[in-house]
């Protein structure tokens, strides 16, 4: 039996502004998800990415654009007609019920000729409930569940009436992070066994990394960039993206030979030749790009690196991320293993098997 109708979904031109609103919260988005596909929606708050979920849902209508499933315009459609799948960040259940009650809610509220026999919404509930790993707690009620247990219910209920698009926004943010880190790889696996088309909120720019089949880039309404989390890495599409998802530094280049840009005076790094297109180039500097040297005998600037001074030093768990400030450049972070007192003049060179991102515009 099949859990759920994955479909594609297709934002085109797509613009929402809110009663009042002086800004579109929405500006003509263009945005394509294949059947079966786990896309992140990241970027700051305010940016849009829940209202894009409304819009899906059927919750608020957009003031201009196209939005298809499957290739049929879906605007206008009721919400309970659109074979969409809600997942709030709260989860929305009904703690008078039981686990499999919760999760049949959905199937038994379907109107006719869609509602299921009775037969047939048992069988979907327990195969729903051996997905889920919650067999055993079928006759529990909600109440006496953990977190991740109702996580599990509320994505299993939604799943039940057979999706074509299924919405999460933002399901671990309310978990602790040894929890969400353990429940995100069980939702994976979930959404992935599903098969279920997704569309997933996150203000976690490692979670969106993690587990994206592809990452849209919000900010102020506007589509920064869609793709994979590696194109989305190695190849952002202006600072804005590298600098979000990574904490990078963008660094103005020059390029110096077919395959060596000079970051700076006295560090330069070869650079796929592919990647570069004239003699102005941006390079997006992550910590793990950056290596530092503390040893006495550091030399002011050379062929392999500068010196910088330490500014800040903050741990981060098992490592520390260093800052420091490169004279007439920029400030760079790294890792160390050992922490430094700010004011400690460093050499800082490049990862020699690093593979440096190249800043689009």
């Amino acid at each position: 039996m099949a859990l759920t109708q994955a479909a594609s979904l297709q934002f085109e031109a797509m613009s929402y502004c809110y009663p009042g609103g002086k800004h579109p919260a929405i500006h003509a988005v263009d945005l394509a998800v294949n059947p079966g596909e786990l896309v992140v929606l990241v970027g700051p708050s305010g940016c849009g990415k829940s209202t894009l979920l409304k819009l899906v849902a059927g919750l608020i209508e957009p003031s201009q654009g196209q939005l298809r499933i499957n290739g049929q315009e879906i605007v206008g459609t009721p919400p309970q007609q659109r074979g969409v799948g809600w997942v709030p960040q709260s989860y929305a259940l009904f703690d008078h019920l039981t686990v499999a009650d919760n999760i049949a809610f959905g199937l038994r509220m379907q109107q006719r000729p869609q509602r299921l026999p009775k037969a047939k919404q048992k069988t979907r509930v327990h195969t729903l409930l051996a997905l889920c790993h919650m067999g055993e707690l079928a006759q529990r009620s909600v109440r006496d569940l953990s977190g991740g247990q109702r996580q599990r219910v509320a994505i299993a209920r939604a799943l039940a009436v057979q999706p074509k698009v299924l919405l999460l926004d933002e399901p671990l943010a309310a978990l602790d992070p040894q929890l969400r880190s353990t429940l995100r790889t069980n939702l994976v696996n979930l959404l992935r066994e599903s098969g279920a088309t997704t569309l997933f909120v996150t203000h976690d720019q490692a979670e969106a990394l993690a587990i994206a089949d592809r990452i849209a880039v919000l900010r102020a309404g506007r589509l920064e960039q869609y793709g994979t989390p590696e194109q989305l890495w190695t190849r952002p599409a202006n600072a804005f993206v590298a600098e979000f998802l990574s904490n990078a530094v963008v660094v103005e280049g020059h390029r110096i030979a077919q395959d060596v840009v000079e970051l700076f005076p006295g560090l330069a790094a070869k650079v796929d030749p592919v990647l570069l297109n004239d003699s102005h180039v941006r390079i997006a500097l992550h910590p793990s790009d950056v290596q530092i040297d503390t040893s006495a005998t550091i030399q002011a600037a050379n062929a392999h690196g500068v010196r910088g001074v330490v500014i800040a030093c903050e741990y981060t768990g098992g490592q520390y991320l260093i800052r420091s400030q490169v004279p007439d450049g920029p400030q760079l972070s790294c890792f160390s293993p050992q922490p430094l007192s700010s004011g400690t003049t460093i050499s800082i060179r490049l990862n020699p098997e690093t593979k440096l991102s190249v800043v689009k515009s």
